[in-house]
């Protein structure tokens, strides 16, 4: 029998990076102007970007980027959408997992052998997508788990 334990790793440049585009991507699907039925010739948008690294010696990051996409000759000059994020100070762990990201997890074999590997955690079990929500939740009555097809 193995056992699992989860590694407290600090975060990549890339993790970060993924963090934060995982970040704007829930608040914008979440806004009416992006929804699938919305159509542009073309757009401009700019992102501010204010990176404050927790206990590093690198320095803060401070970047302005405007983006520009197809017949941009018409832009109105006011934007539509104005939207200020924050990414709260979080555990290495719990940023990867609300981002998505597997996170580390050391893992110890019945012979006492380690190794490091990469899970991404509270994830449904695909067999389970389908299944009613109390059996996705872990709250059915004992006869009946274990028996989803």
């Amino acid at each position: 029998m193995s056992s699992e334990v989860s590694i407290a790793k600090a975060l990549s440049g890339g993790e970060c990076v993924s963090i934060i585009l995982d970040t704007i991507s829930k608040a914008l699907t979440h806004t009416s102007r992006f929804a699938a039925h919305m159509s542009y010739p073309g757009f401009t948008a700019k992102i501010h970007i204010d990176f404050y690294p927790s206990r590093s010696f690198v320095p803060p990051v401070n970047r302005d980027l405007t983006i520009e996409s197809g017949d941009i000759s018409s832009i109105s000059p006011d934007p539509i959408f104005t939207e200020t994020l924050e990414i709260p100070l979080a555990p290495p762990n719990i940023a990867r997992e609300s981002a998505g990201l597997p996170t580390p997890v050391l893992v110890t074999e019945a012979d006492g052998k380690s190794h490091e590997v990469w899970k991404h955690v509270n994830k449904i079990p695909t067999q389970l997508k389908h299944a009613p929500s109390n059996l996705k939740r872990g709250t059915a009555a004992p006869e009946s788990q274990g028996k989803v097809k």
